[in-house]
């Protein structure tokens, strides 16, 4: 019992001012934003899905680098919010008003998107006007509604994962990544109901997360950092290799490789955490920085998703503007590929500047306020 208190004094040593943010952190929120955003231009882009390849093509424009960057992005993100989320202390109202007033934000983007929707199609769809005003719960975007049950479900989830001894914590890390994870990747044919398979993967980065932010000692990690890089370079080269087995049309050994190179899109496959998660303590273990520029451009990364993921505007960047035909080696695509994906979310943030002007102006003046009144009413009977 002694040695679990000293754990999480340690932890929450790592994690004091945690008002105040590192900018370590907040540079991977943005680079993995960048990842996503570079998957969907790949990935929805008619010129390069649509074309013909011969073997060093496909092994460029197919690699399981392009399937898994999108992944290691949303699990990088997701496990940003864990790491901050967990050490806060939230009552269900104090949840509620988070998602609140982080909904401002998507409701703000759902609605002027549809207005930029109907002028330039001049098609008006009463039930979807109506839908963008609830966002989270029409499904516009996954990803979204994912991160605001994230939210409402963090503190209450730390609070009982912190109360476990560390090894009920760390058996209970293998039991969701050897059920959620590693099941997934030797078996792909098993599927989760789609109904439950994002909270269940959102449970199991949870308990890893958290497992990282409670229990282990940052003097520990910074010694494992070489381990660390040959954790994730053996990730990537054990995807390399199952792509090349799958192109090589060798029976059943290609068939097999293909079916665990498809698998790559679900974010709870063990080569992404492999990757992934690694990454995350690699940054976490590096000297604390600070820089109000990385940290404030860092507060609008939702909102280059928000932009970029809207369909019609991810039909307009990804099949209009951004469309790469004019190339005749596919394999050429990559450079501008990577460029769109840094300059693209970058001028959605800046766009975002002008939210946040809007914002402060207006309903950040009091953000929360009706919530707040709610709370001092009911907070005895909650």
């Amino acid at each position: 019992m002694i040695r679990k208190r000293t754990i999480v004094h340690r932890s929450i040593e790592m994690g004091k001012n945690s008002h105040k943010r590192n900018s370590n952190v907040e540079l991977l929120r943005l680079l993995s934003m960048g990842m996503i955003i570079f998957y969907h231009l790949v990935s929805y882009n008619p010129s390069i899905e649509d074309g013909s390849y011969n073997r060093i093509d496909e092994l460029i424009i197919h690699s399981p680098y392009i399937s898994m960057c999108g992944e290691i992005g949303n699990v990088l993100f997701f496990s940003i919010s864990i790491w901050y989320l967990s050490e806060s202390r939230k009552t269900l109202l104090k949840s509620l008003k988070s998602v609140w007033v982080f909904d401002r934000q998507v409701i703000f983007y759902s609605t002027l998107l549809y207005i930029v929707y109907y002028m330039v199609s001049k098609q008006l769809n009463i039930e979807e006007l109506l839908c963008s005003f609830i966002p989270l719960l029409n499904g516009t975007w996954w990803f979204i509604t994912a991160y605001a049950i994230l939210y409402l479900l963090m503190p209450f989830v730390s609070v009982g994962l912190k109360a476990l001894t560390d090894k009920e914590h760390k058996q209970l890390c293998v039991l969701a990544i050897t059920l959620y994870s590693i099941f997934a990747f030797i078996f792909p044919g098993i599927e989760i109901p789609k109904s439950g398979q994002d909270l269940s993967i959102l449970l199991t980065l949870a308990i890893v997360i958290t497992y990282i932010r409670f229990r282990v000692d940052r003097e520990k990690l910074i010694h494992q950092r070489k381990r660390l890089a040959i954790t994730i370079f053996s990730g990537i080269i054990t995807s390399t290799i199952l792509k090349i087995v799958s192109m090589c049309y060798i029976p059943i050994l290609s068939a097999v490789a293909n079916r665990f190179i498809d698998d790559l899109w679900v974010f709870s496959n063990i080569l992404i955490l492999s990757v992934a998660v690694p990454i995350f303590l690699l940054v976490i273990s590096l000297p604390e920085q600070n820089s109000r520029l990385i940290d404030y451009l860092a507060g609008s990364t939702l909102a280059a998703y928000l932009i970029t993921e809207y369909p019609f505007i991810r039909s307009l960047l990804w099949k209009e503007i951004f469309t790469f035909s004019h190339i005749t080696w596919r394999g050429q695509v990559i450079v501008p590929a990577l460029l769109c994906s840094v300059c693209v979310p970058f001028g959605a943030i800046l766009i975002d500047q002008l939210r946040r002007a809007l914002f402060a102006l207006t309903i950040d003046k009091h953000p929360g306020k009706i919530f707040n009144s709610i709370e001092l009413t009911f907070a005895k009977k909650l």
